[in-house]
């Protein structure tokens, strides 16, 4: 069977599911990065200050929020084009995804910027996590 065609998968978005799983997504960032999970090992690794992190800080969580509905998008094209469905097969590749893609990509990076395992594993691990996250919500809700 032939996959729908990218044009047909994005005419077809139904934007209420992405947005809801978009809230889901930015709710879990703020979870993850706040200062009693990782958010206070964060800032002591990228050396930032409480004003540093407040200053411009309604800019940096609407572009947040906007990048989290795009990889929502981006993961449910994925999902109908490939005909991903259920809870555990949706994590799985979603997992598959943050590790093999976000991972793959971000590591080199941190790699030869110099940052330390404490910073990698707390930023690779909040992109895999979401991924999986978001794949495992995607696919229930198909």
């Amino acid at each position: 069977m032939t996959p729908p065609s990218l044009l047909h998968v994005l005419h077809h978005l139904d934007y209420v599911p992405v947005i809801v799983i978009s809230i889901i997504g930015f709710a879990f960032g703020a979870l993850w990065f706040a200062p009693p999970v990782f958010g206070k090992t964060w800032k002591e690794e990228v050396k930032l200050t409480d004003e540093q992190c407040r200053s411009g800080s309604a800019r940096k969580l609407i572009g947040t929020f906007l990048c989290t509905i795009v990889l929502t998008v981006a993961l449910d094209v994925l999902f109908e084009r490939r005909g991903t469905e259920g809870l555990l097969a949706g994590a799985k590749f979603g997992l598959l995804l943050g590790v093999g893609i976000a991972a793959a990509l971000h590591v080199p990076m941190t790699l030869f910027d110099g940052r330390s395992c404490r910073y990698r594993a707390i930023v690779v691990g909040y992109e895999v996590a979401l991924c999986a996250l978001l794949g495992a919500i995607l696919g229930v809700w198909r």
